[in-house]
C-alpha cells in the first residue's frame, strides 16, 4: 500500500512538472504571436501611409 502511495506522488509531481512546463510554452507562444499580430498591424500601417501618399499622383494620371 505505501508503495501505491509513493508512485501516486511521483505520478503527481510528474504531472504538476508536465502542466508546468505546458504553461510557460503556452505563454511564450501567446508572446510571440502578440509580436508578430503587432508586427503585420505596423506593416499595414505603413501601406495605409503609401497608400494615401499614392492615391492623389494616381488620380491625377487618370
Amino acid at each position: 500500500m505505501e508503495a501505491k502511495v509513493h508512485q501516486g506522488e511521483r505520478d503527481f509531481e510528474q504531472i504538476s512538472k508536465t502542466i508546468r512546463k505546458e504553461k510557460e510554452r503556452v505563454k511564450d507562444f501567446k508572446t510571440i504571436i502578440i509580436k508578430y499580430l503587432e508586427s503585420l498591424v505596423q506593416t499595414q500601417q505603413q501601406l495605409i501611409k503609401y497608400w494615401d501618399a499614392f492615391l492623389p499622383e494616381a488620380k491625377a494620371i487618370s
